[in-house]
């Protein structure tokens, strides 16, 4: 009875951390971060494409004013399906990504416990995910960045290490299930976290399990295979047709990492704004005190386990950091894969993950014991840690400065992103409304630049605001989304009847007067397909916007134009559904062992009384 009264005060305690964590998000407005209209804007489209019967919308027809762009071929979709999950529940847009977001701190908060908790016990692993759901960097992501997808790929890593390690340690299915979904929950969550974070757990079960890492290294390998066949579907794709995008704009300009190096005073500021949320914060210097403390002078009193774990995140912890800064420039420049991270600065997101686990070591005894004569009592324990941790973090759980207006569903349409009110939206710091609205079209009609190759963000902009201007102003809502005709006559004479079912199909009704070029201002990419008179015709996309046309002749005709799998697609998504075939099967096995291990458990309990 009463080992049950402890968990439900626990449980209550953790609650209301989650909650105060979160809190700012219960307000009717949203945040204003970097990304405010972005996610929204996203999760329309990712929206459109799933109501319109796409499984995985690859192909998001309203951007860049309808010119359209393979998005979601490329930005990873876990975030939006479990926004989908909640918009299908009858929530708004900008509601299902707050719930997204509560649900990733609360994930991120129960598996840091769990993970630490096996380290340190449970006074230890809850004062580590107090320590994490708090660090500075982490609610940053949330309140200053709106940077969502990256913050829930965060609060994936401690579930994959406490998988993992439990799965080594026991070998049981349960935890096999829970590894492969896991880390391919984090390469269906953000690419730049996977593709750092992957190397770091394969070195973090060498050296845990070094003396019988051979041993486990099948099961480990399987869980992995297991994994990316779950996410096949979204790799091979991204991967295969990255060559027909133009992807030199990622790394360079203002996502050089040669201009987003820190400096070393940037970990020591105890400020919190838009450019100043890199800082350690004072409860990380009292962690690194009492590490150096424990591996300086009570180092013999802590179990292997806990040494080799201690001395990893305080290694990760050092080499995150050192990458954040210019003297680690030869190795940006040596590998090149990794430029695609972009922001060194990013890294401190795993400064995060290696604090709140070496954070359970405050409660170790012998750190303690500098202030208590006697340990006290676990609840309080947790209690005083919990409230100092957060006191020390306090301004970050305070509803930040500005807030934006939330409009209506329909508004969030990338069109009329472009041509928002500035009482609700971002002010960028430019001059004349015409600027204004150039930015705005830039950073929530397009983002990311995502274009075929040889098609320049600027290129597209220019091309639009001339085809707008004379009109950027005049326009009601309904017109504004057909600025750009889908489709027109660039040679000859044709009356075009145009309509677009889905975002994957295009119809024109052509009545030709003459032998005329249609051209389509809808980029190409691999996977359109051009049907003239149910006749499938080669597309012509040479030119420097890559728009599709044709050449019709003298008559009545019907093209279509569909948006369908190409090989690599299609066999990544076999690869995928045999993947989440095999992991399914095996759930029903695990489920019916429990099940059954369940009534065998009851029974024997009731008759030995």
């Amino acid at each position: 009875m009463g080992n049950n009264k402890e968990k439900l005060i626990l449980f209550l305690i953790s609650a209301f951390i989650i909650l105060l964590s979160v809190l700012p998000l219960f307000r009717n407005d949203f945040v204003l971060t970097d990304d405010s209209n972005l996610y929204p804007t996203f999760l329309y489209e990712f929206d459109t494409g799933i109501k319109a019967g796409h499984l995985l919308p690859r192909w998001s027809a309203d951007f860049w004013l309808g010119l359209g762009s393979p998005l979601f071929n490329f930005n990873q979709p876990l975030f939006f399906y479990l926004a989908e999950f909640f918009h299908l529940l009858g929530f708004g847009l900008v509601t299902s990504i707050k719930a997204t977001v509560i649900l990733g701190m609360a994930l991120g908060f129960f598996f840091m416990y769990l993970f630490a908790k096996s380290i340190w016990g449970k006074e230890g692993g809850f004062i580590s995910a107090v320590v994490f759901t708090f660090y500075p960097y982490h609610l940053a992501l949330v309140y200053i960045r709106g940077a969502f997808a990256e913050f829930f790929a965060l609060s994936l890593i401690p579930m994959i290490l406490f998988s993992f390690l439990r799965l080594a340690q026991t070998k049981k299915l349960g935890y096999f299930l829970l590894s492969s979904l896991s880390l391919a929950l984090l390469i269906l969550e953000h690419n730049i976290v996977a593709l750092f974070f992957s190397p770091l757990l394969v070195v973090y079960l060498i050296v845990i399990f070094w003396k019988d890492f051979k041993k486990k290294i099948i099961i480990f390998g399987l869980a992995i295979i297991v994994s990316f066949n779950l996410a096949a579907f979204f790799i091979g794709p991204a991967f295969y047709e990255l060559k027909y995008l133009g992807v030199e704009g990622v790394t360079t300009g203002k996502f050089d990492f040669h201009n987003n190096f820190l400096k070393i005073k940037d970990f020591f500021l105890f400020e919190w704004s838009d450019a100043k949320y890199f800082q350690l914060g004072i409860i990380s210097l009292i962690i690194i005190v009492a590490v150096l403390f424990i591996l300086g002078f009570r180092r013999k009193n802590l179990n292997e386990f806990e040494k080799k774990n201690l001395f990893f995140f305080f290694i990760i912890f050092l080499f995150s950091s050192f990458l954040t800064l210019s003297v680690s420039t030869f190795i940006w420049e040596n590998i090149p894969i990794i430029n695609y991270i972009q922001f060194p600065w990013r890294l401190i997101g795993f400064q995060a993950i290696a604090f709140g686990i070496m954070g359970g070591v405050l409660l170790k005894h012998d750190f303690l014991k500098l202030f208590f004569k006697e340990r006290p009592v676990f609840l309080w324990l947790i209690f005083i840690f919990s409230t100092i941790i957060i006191l020390a973090n306090i301004s970050f759980t305070q509803p930040p400065r500005v807030y934006i207006e939330i409009t209506s569903d329909e508004l969030y349409h990338p069109a009329y992103q472009i041509f928002e009110d500035k009482k609700n939206t971002k002010t960028f710091k430019v001059s004349g409304e015409l600027n204004y609205k150039v930015n705005f079209l830039y950073s929530f009609g397009s983002l990311p630049c995502i274009l075929p190759k040889g098609v320049s963000c600027q290129m597209v902009k220019d091309h639009i605001l001339n085809s707008v201007k004379p009109v950027l102003f005049s326009l009601d809502k309904e017109k504004q989304k057909t600025l750009i005709k889908k489709a027109v006559v660039s040679q000859g004479e044709a009356n075009l009847v145009i309509s677009q079912p889905d975002p994957y199909e295009v119809k024109i009704n052509i009545a030709a007067v003459k032998e005329s070029k249609i051209q389509i201002n809808q980029f190409w990419f691999p996977g359109w397909h051009a049907f003239l008179d149910s006749r499938e015709v080669s597309i012509d996309h040479n030119n420097k916007f890559q728009f599709m046309t044709f050449m019709v002749p003298v008559g009545n005709h019907e093209l279509i134009l569909r948006f369908l799998n190409t090989p690599v697609r299609s066999i990544s998504e076999i690869i995928s559904l045999a993947g989440w075939f095999i992991w399914l099967g095996l759930l029903i096995i695990w489920l019916i062992r429990w099940v059954i291990k369940k009534v065998i458990k009851e029974n024997y309990v009731e008759d030995s009384y």
